[in-house]
């Protein structure tokens, strides 16, 4: 835990394509009602951020943009959620070729 961590999104709008910010991953936990593995980071992600990559600090897709939990105000609370690459392939029934990051 605590690796840098990089979002790539559009947020809010297509104008805003390739945004990126930058955090650390603050927990790798369990979806509480699917089950699934999610990572835990304080990167920034907004709307329309989600489906973009999450990169570690080589530039490897570690995992995919999914949920963020906004205050009443509709502002991003830190408490941002990304599938792990290797479970989204797998879902897909997929797999990284040469057993890489994510893998």
């Amino acid at each position: 835990m605590s690796e840098t961590v990089l979002a790539v999104g559009a947020p809010l709008s297509e104008r805003m394509q390739g945004t990126v910010t930058q955090g650390i991953v603050s927990s790798h936990r369990k979806d509480r009602l699917t089950g699934y593995p999610l990572i835990q980071a304080d990167t920034i992600v907004h709307p329309g951020n989600s489906g973009g990559p999450l990169l570690d600090a080589n530039g490897n897709v570690v995992g995919i943009t999914v949920a963020t939990f906004s205050n009443a105000e509709g502002l991003n609370t830190g408490l941002n959620f990304f599938i792990p690459i290797a479970d989204a392939l797998a879902r897909l029934n997929l797999r990284v070729e040469g057993g890489g990051p994510g893998s």
